[in-house]
């Protein structure tokens, strides 16, 4: 009767310092956030990947981009910081969808793996998606206007002599 007692008292202990100290509980890095968000599509290419973990990381932790086809993207350097784990981009990505698989290895040298995907759109151009033509069209006025204004300013400088 007495060991089981102990036994209890023990039991309820751990559960207490359990309780206390989540870190105990939980020894593996959570995903929290990441951006681009999984399932997201940015306009343009991102120039990192981030992903955030509910505790920090150890260098051992990385970051791996895929194609649609699954074929590896070049020139990915993964980066560990605290709870943070990037992947710097050397080149910008092509319009396309992009799936991340990331290994996250906790202080404790548990690793947690997960995946996302997320779209890449075209950048928008410098005239907010008009046609080319419009634009065309637009300058050719422009120059048009131009010439007139001026062949107005040369008659009346020649009515003016």
């Amino acid at each position: 009767m007495r060991r089981a007692r102990l036994t209890c008292a023990l039991l309820a202990a751990a559960l207490a310092l359990a309780a206390a100290n989540p870190a105990v509980v939980a020894a593996y890095a959570d995903m929290l956030s990441a951006d681009p968000a999984p399932g997201s599509t940015v306009v343009g290419s991102p120039a990192a990947i981030r992903v955030e973990f509910s505790q920090p990381l150890l260098p051992a932790s990385h970051i791996d981009l895929y194609t649609a086809q699954f074929v590896a993207v070049p020139g990915v350097s993964t980066l560990v910081a605290g709870s943070e784990l990037r992947g710097v981009l050397s080149q910008p990505l092509a319009p396309a969808t992009y799936t991340v698989q990331w290994s996250a290895v906790s202080d404790d040298g548990q690793a947690t793996r997960g995946s996302f995907q997320f779209a890449v759109a075209p950048a928008r151009s410098l005239f907010g998606g008009l046609s080319v033509w419009v634009v065309v069209a637009a300058l050719i006025v422009v120059g048009v206007v131009a010439l007139f204004a001026r062949g107005i300013q040369a008659s009346g400088r020649i009515m003016d002599k």
